[in-house]
């Protein structure tokens, strides 16, 4: 129910945008989101995600609390200085071709760096949360700063005041919110270890986790925007609104995505390894079904879809069957990947697997496919989800006949 009301709330928000800005603001405002959300996986690259995985049934010894905590912000604040350095240049490049003037840019780029610094927060002690199986406070924390944000830009949109900037900079605003209220929340479920103290055991653990994982993570970082940077670089300014607006008929996705660190990783972490094969099945079996049933209801019944993204939007109706498709996809792949981060599913060779076929699709969609155009695209983004999906199969299949077979050569 939480969960559901934080992802109305951001569903709502997003949908008034689409329509209360013009499609140059919206394109500018996808536009700004998309460097945003690249950057945020880009200075994450799964050092807080692996937190889950290290603590785990140790949560409520404060000390090891504390010392994961302490190396993981050694990591993540050393990354937001160079994020945010990086994207100033992105900026500076980009500002020029779309019209921004030099207060317009540092305002767009300020608004993504406060936004990353208090993402990072909330990443860093979201774990415990998750593992104090404290979701009441997560879903305080999502609703109450959701709130905020929405009624901000009701309040700008009310006194004609609206505009991408703003937009942003309340977004950063909510940001902050949940930040400062996950780092509060959790001060007495951690104790931080004094200057100078040696986190080495700490630092290698984080990194035994996250370092298999990086190439993939920062392919990803690009992937999961890729249909927007392709628009923007050979489409039009029409066609980044309307990839930004389809996008966000994806969000309706999101509380299944989010599902995934929310519940599935501390479910499957703390799991005997004798049911994790059944479990898994069954997870993934609904999944299926869900991806069936919705994409069935985006090709056959579009118009609720396009009416709540407006006049400018009603052409789409074969793209949003696209878009809905390949969400679908993904809520697949997250369930399954889900299981893989619980139960320590990454090896050596997890990057390539993970990514060389998505660059073959990715090569062949670039060579014969005209991406000017917006359904091409959307095939594409398609056949990418598609890929991934089926990569993180064959991961989740080698992890478990070799958890399986530690289990057999076991004594008795």
């Amino acid at each position: 129910m939480g969960q559901g009301t934080i992802q109305l709330i951001q569903l709502i928000s997003g949908f008034c945008l689409i329509n209360w800005l013009t499609k140059d603001a919206y394109a500018t405002f996808t536009l700004v989101m998309a460097i945003q959300s690249m950057t945020s996986v880009l200075v994450e690259l799964t050092v807080s995600q692996s937190l889950t995985a290290l603590i785990g049934s140790k949560i409520d010894d404060a000390k090891v609390v504390g010392r994961y905590v302490a190396a993981c912000r050694f990591y993540r604040d050393r990354m937001l200085i160079v994020g945010s350095v990086v994207v100033l240049f992105v900026f500076l490049l980009i500002a020029p071709k779309y019209g921004w003037t030099d207060g317009l840019w540092f305002l767009l780029w300020l608004s993504v760096v406060v936004t990353l610094v208090f993402q990072a927060r909330s990443g860093i002690y979201g774990p415990i949360f998750l593992l104090k199986r404290d979701l009441v406070s997560v879903y305080r924390i999502g609703i109450s700063s959701g709130i905020v944000r929405f009624l901000l830009l009701i309040g700008a949109y009310f006194f004609g005041v609206l505009s991408a900037p703003l937009a942003l900079m309340y977004g950063a605003l909510q940001a902050c919110m949940s930040g400062w209220a996950s780092k509060e929340l959790t001060k007495n479920d951690l104790v931080n270890p004094l200057p100078k103290t040696e986190l080495t055991f700490e630092k290698k653990g984080i990194l035994s986790q996250s370092v298999p994982r990086m190439p993939s993570t920062i392919f990803y970082a690009f992937e999961g925007q890729v249909a927007i940077f392709l628009i923007s670089f050979f489409g039009t300014t029409s066609g980044i609104a309307e990839i930004g607006a389809l996008s966000r008929l994806g969000m309706l996705f999101l509380i299944f995505e989010q599902t995934g660190s929310v519940l599935i990783i501390p479910y499957f972490a703390k799991m005997e390894a004798s049911r994790v094969k059944i479990m898994s099945l069954l997870f993934i079996a609904g999944a299926i079904l869900f991806f069936f049933a919705s994409s069935a209801f985006a090709y056959l019944l579009p118009e609720p879809l396009l009416f709540v993204l407006g006049d400018g939007y009603q052409h789409l109706k074969f793209e949003i069957f696209l878009i809905i498709s390949a969400s679908g996809v993904r809520v697949m792949t997250m369930v399954i990947l889900s299981v893989c981060m619980a139960r320590k599913y990454i090896f050596p060779w997890f990057s390539i697997i993970d990514v060389v076929p998505l660059l073959i699709v990715m090569a062949l969609g670039f060579a014969l496919v005209d991406l000017s155009q917006l359904s091409n695209v959307l095939y594409l983004t398609l056949a990418m989800a598609v890929t991934k999906m089926l990569s993180t199969v064959f991961i989740l299949f080698v992890g478990m006949r070799r958890e399986t077979g530690a289990i057999r050569m076991q004594p008795n």
